[in-house]
Parts: structure tokens; C-alpha cells; sequence
């Protein structure tokens, strides 16, 4: 299997008064949704000792005994805690997950249009809870960042920007994947074909285990580890956000037989009363609008029945497509 030679972009510019770097990252970005729909983020300035210990915690946390994860078990009214059942298109994946999002206020009303839940948090490992909030920040700030530079390079509706978590609370996705060692890696995945259905992907990868693959003209491609580096993934919705212009990149996960293998993946999401349309100046007469408006709501309740329980067929963007 080849390596895919995906872009790596230093985007520490974000992080200076450099507008000639800032905008080179931009056009950096920009290409890379267009060409690949995914790219490295190295010299990102998210702290390497706060990953670390979330790694460290997270690994502790799904060697514990399986009757104490079910404590903080999902349910299908409440998408935040421990599954070892979830499914991709109808398919059980071979992994463990633990799921955590934003404290959002109950007055929100999040939950009479979605199933956000609350967070479940274990008492165990010590530490847990504290340094999973923090790395949440930390990449709730990156994802910003990046969402905003392909805002830019796509419309001058910048003011999506902020209007993204208007209302009913930012439903943005921060999970922990454990794929423990399988003995028949042939007929197992980790994840199936998917794409994802938020915004942004931001993934931490295990350093020791190249198991990530991304498909490009019907062919997979592994995606190694890069050290210190995130990868970066649009999602359904910049695919709609852009009208077609940036693709959601249909990804999977490889079983092992040899090693265990854990990811780190947070899921850039609007709050639940968000619209999903094409943004202005991504359609004209010669290009008109691919897709219909949609309430994100209703498109991430669909994926989670999806996901949670075998309920008829997984929600997907072409629902909304324009014929």
C-alpha cells in the first residue's frame, strides 16, 4: 500500500502578526481542502506535555475493568461517555470510544432538538476529567482557527464565524479510540468507510502504529504518523459550507494483529440550531447551489441513531443535494 504524500503545513504563522505568512498558510489550507481534503498541522501550539497526558490518561482509562467503563456508558438519549458497540453503516467497528463535548447549560435546550446529553466522567484514572477539559480547549481553539482560515479563502461571509455557536451551544466532539490487537485483521476494521459529518477533523494519531487510510480516485492510501502533527480532515459540513468545492474525504481504520493502537480525534461542530447552507460566493448562474438548507440538528441525530443503534440507513450529505 503507498503512502499518500499528503501536504504538511507549519501553521504557526496563525500564531504571529505576520499577515505575508498568515495568508500563505491560507492559500496553503485552501489548496489542501481542494486537492486532498485533509493535511498535517505541525508546529500547531497546542502543548505536547498536555497531549501527552491526555494520551497517558487515556490509555489508563480503557485498560480498566469493562464493568467500570459501563458505568459511563452511552445511551440513546446521550452521546457523551463509553461505547464498545458503535457501528459504521450497519458494521460494529473493532474499538472502544470514549465521547466528551463543551458544558453546555441546561436552559440551552439542547437536548428537545438533539440527544447531547451530558458529559459521563469515570472517577477513575485520577486526573482524567481536568486534562481532557483542558485538551478540549486547547483544540477548540486550534479547530477555530482552521475553520477560519477556510472560511476566508472561500467567502467573504466571515461572519459565520462567530455565528457558528450562536443559540444552542457548540456541539463540537472530542473522543477517545482504543483498537485493541485483533486476530483476524482481514475481516475486521477498526472504522469503516466513512466521512466525517462535522466541520473539521483535528486527529492525533498514535506515533507506533500506522493503521489510518484515505481513499482518493476509488484507492486507499495509508496515512502514517507524523510526529507532533495533527491530521486535518474536512467534514460534511464544509463540504456543504464550500458547495462542493472541498470533498469530505471518505477515511477508514486498519485492524492489527500485533499492536494495540489509540487516536485522539476532536470534531469541529455548529450549535444545534445552526442552518447548513452553501456560503455566499461559492455558487453563481454558471455555478449554481449543490445543496439544500438543513438544520445541523437533524443531520447529527440522524448520524448518531446511525452510529448508536442499527436504525435503517445512516444519514448522509446526499440527502440534501440538489439534483
Amino acid at each position: 500500500m503507498k503512502s499518500l504524500s499528503v501536504p504538511i503545513i507549519d501553521i504557526s504563522p496563525f500564531n504571529s502578526n505576520d499577515s505575508v505568512s498568515i495568508d500563505k498558510v491560507h492559500q496553503e489550507i485552501s489548496r489542501a481542502c481542494e486537492d486532498w481534503g485533509f493535511f498535517y498541522a505541525i508546529n500547531h501550539g497546542v502543548d505536547l506535555n498536555l497531549v501527552q497526558r491526555a494520551v497517558d490518561l487515556g490509555k489508563d482509562f480503557f485498560k480498566l475493568p469493562k464493568d467500570f467503563k459501563n458505568l459511563v456508558a452511552r445511551t440513546e438519549t446521550n452521546f457523551q461517555g463509553y461505547s464498545d458497540s458503535e457501528l459504521t453503516k450497519q458494521k460494529v467497528d473493532w474499538k472502544e470510544v470514549f465521547d466528551f463535548t463543551p458544558e453546555v447549560p441546561e436552559s440551552d435546550g439542547i437536548n428537545d432538538i438533539g440527544v447531547h446529553g451530558k458529559n459521563q466522567w469515570p472517577t477513575k484514572p485520577i486526573d482524567f476529567e481536568i486534562t481532557m477539559k483542558e485538551y478540549l480547549l486547547s483544540l477548540q481553539k486550534l479547530a477555530r482557527q482552521l475553520f477560519s482560515s477556510c472560511i476566508k479563502s472561500l467567502s467573504s461571509d466571515v461572519d459565520v464565524i462567530e455565528k457558528l455557536f450562536d443559540g444552542t451551544g457548540d456541539t463540537s466532539l472530542c473522543r477517545l479510540n482504543f483498537y485493541r490487537k485483533c486476530p483476524e485483521p482481514e475481516k475486521n476494521l477498526g472504522v469503516g468507510p466513512h466521512s466525517d459529518p462535522g466541520i473539521i477533523t483535528i486527529l492525533l494519531q498514535d506515533d507506533s502504529v500506522s493503521s489510518l487510510q484515505v481513499q482518493k480516485d476509488g484507492i486507499f492510501y495509508d496515512v502514517p504518523p507524523v510526529k507532533d502533527s495533527f491530521v486535518v480532515n474536512i467534514g460534511d459540513m464544509m463540504e456543504v459550507f464550500s458547495n462542493g468545492k472541498y470533498k469530505a474525504p471518505v477515511h477508514r481504520v486498519l485492524t492489527n494483529r500485533e499492536s494495540d493502537r489509540f487516536s485522539l480525534p476532536y470534531f469541529l461542530a455548529p450549535s444545534y440550531s445552526f442552518i447548513i447552507r452553501p456560503l455566499k460566493d461559492t455558487y453563481n448562474e454558471d455555478n449554481p447551489k449543490k445543496f439544500r438548507p438543513f438544520p445541523w440538528a437533524e443531520f447529527r441525530k440522524g448520524r448518531y441513531e446511525g452510529d448508536f443503534a442499527d436504525k435503517g440507513e445512516e444519514i448522509q450529505i446526499t440527502r440534501y443535494r440538489i439534483l
